[in-house]
């Protein structure tokens, strides 16, 4: 095939294209264009406009190209006939550019292009520098201030520092004929011709230097003064910084702040300075994605300066795109070799896809099959996306269609005279390394490793269909066409049969795989291990019973439960049904089938095991399974459909966590688990005949087969089983609470309700304060249901009521009872209630009689119960017990007396609790303050003795305490005050005893006959007898005795037991023998002296227990240590001991 040698233009230069008039005849008008194009001419047409502009849009989507046509518009650059052409174009499709495009064309004033692209350097020195040259270029004269200041201060530098080069300077002015003070003058006159001058000397004063301008001084300024020079000459100024993106992305960090400084002077000097200056910044997205790294300030001024711009977004327009590919294959001049019944066929085809979704049917055969032939039309559709991928204009559709490369449009007219298939596109971008991101080049490695695995020699259609699918996955069109083995022929222009064959074999050598999930074709890249193989292998060797395989199905449920969604939207709650799997084995066999107790309902899919058991089955539901609370749907298929599927997976799943078998190979785990979603597609697709409601299974109810033919009928039952059920549900809105399990802040927010409830259960919301989630308890439950705790016998809501009813009724026939009989009536039919609120329900329904309630647990009384208590009671409730009591008017006026005598000692927390509580607390209070040795001796009369356990017995019976009590002593009060009065003066009486004692056996019988008495005894025993040295050392007449056995025992009385006091006697006793025996000074002791010390040690004596435990160890210690150390200092050793331990 033959085509004219046309030469199109690929990409578009600003800089070099400027007044090209090619572009301007070859332009096709754009919806997307439209708004760019009145914004930027109204710019130059009127004042009040915006004359700072940023067009941003993909790569290829002609925003370079409305900067050329503008700037060769505005600079006069093109004929006015190429113009008015333009003009023509617009007529037909667009009225307001047509009358923009007319008045500029009239505009007197010329706009000089200054045209930047890409990191030309710092941006106040580039667009100054830009204008600079471009004022060059046209032979304007126009001297900068910083020009001035530059030269003057190199020649005051010169003159300072470089006398010769100077000199050399003032040579250079006599001989051109001026006077260096009258040349400065001219100089500082901005004097273009004298400031030229010296620029042209600059290299030879300066060994060849060129003379450099910084543009930076005041660059605001600096482009003012311009302005105002070529004003005066019918001038201005259009600034387009095309790629300003990539600007940006290159920009320093140093001059962030810097840039965008001038980068919103520019606007504002655009806008509001004159009307001679314009600017277009070109993008391809807005300023603040450019940076995206820096921290959110920097990218947030951005944006604020972004929004001193006018902003246009351009978007791909896939008709122009179509028009304008047209329009130059028209102009190649080729000759369409298609068939009338080709073209038709192809036409047929693609009416089964929206490819082209802008074109109708006759565009689509005119445009896209006729008129852009040779160009197939998947590849026609497929070439611009991929030159969106790439994001460079070097291999967009010019350049394609005028390239002979491989895979360049040329290159196959040269060659072959039929379609240009999708496929070939992959040679022509693929030609080289023309990759710009590692996305690229990952796509064409995995292509290049899937390559090899096809055999050589091949048909060529299998290495076609991987280049194919590798471009359709790179540019993300699976998501909109799915690659199906129809889609492939029609793109490959290649015979259905074929491409079945082809994708069979790609398959078998593990290139491609069809995404049964997604339903496409995809590249694959499986491991070198036969997985098929591997799983037989396993599946003979691993037993599978039914509860894996149960499982296994559980776990491929997508809907694991079904909502009562009319139900719940009335109640303001959610009740459920939770999903279940059950073999039909579980239902005949007696025992085996197990009820959720989880949810409000439950749903069994119940799976066949043989087909012939179905009736049997459906039959045994109805007759042997009548439960509310359950429906039934039987399949029509057994397992036997999957269960080689199920076993399979099982087996997938093991060696997907077989370490040494993933180790083999880097890509066997992909492919296991690509596998693995394979097998539970099937599995899903088994599950479909209960989800997809399709009549392939019998659903059964309460003994009766009922008809599901969808979701919504389905959850309809729900609701009416829900209605039947727990008709009596309160309405709470208030979804946080109102739920099976509930989170911590709610946990925290129901237990101060409780808590309020208990304290506060007369005052106006429960003094309970703010509006957080307590308040909202309290108002959803209390406020909203007109539910008074002082009036419970006329709650205005219907169903609190009945629970009230219920629950009283139920407590004053049964006083004493097991908790959880009480959670059971809220929780049960017709309630229902859920955990989280029953404690809240319990107290406040049974408000009028909690103080008269006490709880047990393992016959222990529960003391203090709060808020976190009763919520820890509720979890297990079966382990506590309730007792509730009546009591009679025989036992107040007994609590009264308790009350007078022992109401000081009542713990606060019992306030509010009934009176047996507060009393019993009471009197164990009154105990619990006396001494400890009071407490536990048992050295009184056996009446007081049992009048403490009773009074002990409070703290787990407390109604038990005050029962035996009131039974002895309800007559005689009076010996109970006296047994009170005998109990907290038993240390004094002990106190009383010790000192008796003590004057026994010293035979004296006052206090200053016992200190005389230890004074007559010998300095030794003065000194080493406990009871003669404790004595002479009290401190006190008056409390002797209860200094003298603190210090004697090492406790204080009050904290004596009974077996205390037996072990003070014997030492007593003890001490006073040893004074009373024979040569008590000499006998069994041993004079030692010690660094000058004369020390006596007792050698009788008897070591206890203990002692003997201590000299054992330090014995052992010495001696087995002493083997390694020298004699000297074992002896230092003891030594040591004696000096720090001996006296």
């Amino acid at each position: 095939m033959s085509a004219n040698n046309v030469s199109f233009k690929s990409s578009i230069n600003i800089k070099f294209d400027l007044g090209n008039e090619n572009f301007f005849n070859r332009y096709l008008p754009t919806p997307s264009h439209a708004e760019a194009f009145i914004g930027l001419l109204k710019g130059f047409n009127e004042k009040s406009s915006s004359k700072s502009h940023i067009i941003m849009g993909p790569y290829g989507t002609g925003k370079s190209l409305i900067g050329t046509i503008l700037s060769s518009i505005t600079s006069n650059n093109v004929s006015n006939d190429t113009v008015q052409e333009l003009k023509q174009k617009f007529e037909k499709v667009d009225d307001d550019i047509y009358n923009e495009l007319n008045k500029i064309q009239s505009c007197d004033k010329t706009y000089l292009p200054i045209v930047l692209s890409g990191n030309e350097g710092r941006f106040r020195t580039a667009i100054i520098s830009s204008i600079m040259k471009t004022l060059e270029q046209n032979d304007i004269h126009v001297t900068v201030p910083g020009v001035v200041n530059k030269v003057i201060s190199t020649i005051e530098t010169w003159e300072q520092d470089y006398p010769q080069t100077f000199e050399a300077f003032l040579n250079y002015l006599k001989e051109a004929g001026k006077e260096y003070e009258l040349w400065r003058i001219e100089v500082l006159s901005h004097n273009s011709q004298e400031i030229e001058w010296f620029q042209s000397i600059f290299p030879y004063l300066t060994s060849g230097t060129e003379f450099i301008v910084d543009y930076q001084y005041d660059f605001v300024e600096q482009i003012k003064y311009i302005l105002d020079e070529l004003d005066k000459l019918d001038l201005g100024l259009f600034v387009t910084y095309d790629e300003f993106g990539r600007f940006l992305q290159t920009l320093d960090t140093t001059l962030i702040h810097e840039t965008m400084q001038d980068i919103q002077d520019i606007a504002e000097l655009a806008d509001h300075y004159t009307d001679s200056f314009h600017i277009l910044l070109i993008t391809h997205k807005n300023l603040r994605q450019y940076f995206n790294v820096l921290k959110d300030e920097h990218k947030d001024e951005f944006q604020r300066i972004e929004r001193r711009f006018k902003t246009y977004y351009i978007e791909s327009d896939q008709s122009t795109f179509v028009r304008l590919a047209q329009n130059i294959i028209n102009d190649l001049d080729i000759k369409n070799t298609l068939s009338k019944d080709y073209e038709e066929s192809v036409i047929n085809t693609l009416r089964k896809y929206t490819f082209f979704p802008t074109l109708n049917q006759v565009e689509l055969e005119e445009l896209v099959v006729s008129g852009c032939y040779p160009i197939h039309p998947i590849t026609l559709y497929l070439l611009p996306h991929l030159s969106n991928v790439f994001g460079q204009n070097e291999r967009t559709l010019f350049t394609f269609l005028e390239s002979t490369e491989t895979g360049g449009l040329l290159n196959h007219l040269a060659k072959d005279d039929g379609y240009y298939l999708a496929d070939q596109l992959f040679d022509y971008f693929f030609s080289g390394d023309h990759f710009i991101s590692e996305d690229i080049k990952d796509s064409v490695r995995l292509y290049k490793q899937l390559i090899k695995k096809i055999p050589t020699p091949s048909n060529g259609l299998e290495q076609r269909i991987l280049k194919f699918i590798t471009l359709w996955e790179l540019t993300g069109l699976q998501s909109m066409h799915k690659i199906t083995n129809e889609l492939l022929s029609l793109a490959l222009n290649e015979e259905i049969e074929n491409v079945n064959k082809a994708l069979d074999q790609l398959n078998s050598y593990k290139a491609v795989r069809f995404n049964r999930i997604m339903g496409y074709w995809e590249l694959f890249q499986g491991s070198s291990i036969n997985i098929e193989e591997e799983i037989q292998s396993r599946l003979e060797e691993t037993s599978i019973n039914q509860n894996r395989r149960k499982e296994v199905i559980e776990n491929a449920l997508d809907n694991k439960f079904y909502l009562a969604t009319s139900y719940n939207d009335e109640k303001s709650m959610t009740r459920f049904a939770t999903t279940n799997v059950t073999f039909s084995s579980d239902i005949v066999e007696e025992g085996k089938f197990d009820y959720d107790q989880n949810s409000d309902a439950s749903i069994y899919l119940v799976i066949l095991e043989k087909s012939e058991d179905r009736e049997d089955i459906i039959q045994q539901l109805k007759d042997n399974f009548s439960f509310k609370q359950s429906i039934f749907g039987v399949s029509h298929y057994p397992i036997t459909y999957i269960y080689e599927v199920i076993d399979q997976l099982i087996i997938v799943n093991q060696m997907i966590e077989d370490v040494e078998l993933l180790k083999q190979d880097i890509n066997i785990k992909d492919e296991l688990l690509i596998k693995k979603e394979d097998l539970l597609f099937s599995i899903k697709e088994y599950i479909r005949v209960w989800t997809d409601f399709s009549g392939h299974a019998t659903w059964i109810h309460n003994g009766e087969e009922i008809k599901i033919q969808n979701r919504i009928v389905l959850e309809n039952k729900l609701s009416e089983i829900m209605y039947d059920i727990y008709p009596y549900t309160p309405e709470v809105r208030n979804e946080s609470i109102n739920r099976k399990k509930i989170n911590n802040v709610q946990l925290k927010a129901a237990k101060t309700v409780v808590d309020h409830i208990i304290e506060f259960p007369y005052s106006e919301q429960f003094n309970i304060e703010g509006k957080g989630p307590d308040y909202l308890i309290y108002a959803t439950i209390f406020k909203n249901n007109g539910f008074l705790i002082d009036d419970l016998n006329n709650i205005s809501s219907k169903e609190f009521q009945l629970m009230r009813d219920d629950l009283i009724n139920f407590v004053k026939n049964n006083k004493k009872g097991n908790l959880n009989e009480l959670v059971s009536i809220l929780e049960r039919s017709p309630y229902g209630i859920r955990k989280p609120l029953i404690p809240i329900y319990i107290i406040s329904l049974l408000r009028d009689v909690w103080d008269h309630t006490m709880f047990y647990r393992n016959d222990m009384y529960v003391p203090a119960v709060d808020g976190d208590k009763i919520y820890k009671m509720i979890e297990e409730a079966d382990q506590y017990e309730y007792i509730v009591y009546d009591f009679n008017k025989q036992l107040t006026p007994f609590l009264n007396e308790i009350d007078s005598v022992f109401g000081e000692y009542k713990s606060e927390y019992v306030d509010g609790k009934p009176a047996i509580i507060q009393m019993s607390s009471a009197v164990l209070g009154w105990l619990r303050s006396l001494p400890k040795y009071t407490q536990i001796t048992s050295n009184l009369s056996p009446e007081v003795n049992q009048f403490k356990e009773t009074v002990k017995r409070s703290e787990v019976d407390p109604s038990a305490t005050i029962q035996s009590l009131f039974e002895n002593y309800q007559n005689d009060f009076d010996s109970l005050i006296s047994m009170k009065v005998n109990i907290e003066n038993f240390c004094d009486h002990q106190i009383e005893n010790i000192k008796e004692n003590i004057f026994y056996y010293t035979e004296t019988s006052s206090y200053k006959e016992l200190i005389n008495w230890a004074n007559n005894q010998s300095g030794f025993a003065q000194k080493k007898n406990a009871t003669v040295y404790n004595i002479l050392n009290v401190s006190t007449s008056d409390n002797w005795v209860s200094d003298f056995v603190e210090e004697y025992i090492g406790l204080r009385i009050q904290d004596w037991s009974d077996r205390t006091y037996e072990m003070f006697i014997k030492q007593l006793e003890r001490d006073i023998e040893m004074l009373n025996s024979k040569d008590s000074d000499n006998t069994n002791a041993q004079q030692l002296q010690i660094d000058g010390r004369n020390v006596t040690i007792q050698t009788d004596v008897e070591l206890s227990t203990k002692s003997k435990t201590i000299y054992n160890n330090v014995h052992r210690m010495v001696n087995n240590a002493g083997r390694t150390v020298p004699k000297e200092e074992v002896e230092y050793i003891v030594y040591k001991l004696l000096t720090e331990f001996v006296e």
